[in-house]
């Protein structure tokens, strides 16, 4: 996982690798962003990867959810496979933007 900020936004990229970690430590990583002012802007990218499990996108679900809650914006960057399985489980009321990288 690879994460930066600038000023009120950040960015959060997911690489395919990290999909071999515990999902607890990839969620206390993730944790570690927190805690987010209102008005922050977080960009989370899942493009590089090909395919999700339904246990790993319930930790992003999860993320996105508490970022909601801090009142930051959060949006998600995926592939168009990914997009097709996010509209399978109804996930667009929990990001505020979904941006589909076409191929």
């Amino acid at each position: 996982m690879n994460y930066f900020s600038r000023k009120n936004r950040i960015m959060i990229s997911l690489e395919e690798d990290d999909l071999s970690k515990e999902p607890d430590k990839l969620r206390i990583e993730l944790s570690e962003i927190f805690p987010l002012k209102p008005g922050n802007e977080v960009l989370f990218s899942l493009k590089a990867m090909e395919d999700i499990s339904i246990h790993f996108l319930n930790l992003v679900f999860s993320f996105a959810k508490e970022t909601k809650k801090q009142k930051a914006k959060i949006i998600l960057n995926i592939k168009p496979e990914l997009n097709q399985k996010l509209k399978m489980i109804s996930s667009e009321d929990i990001f505020d933007s979904i941006l589909v990288e076409e191929n």
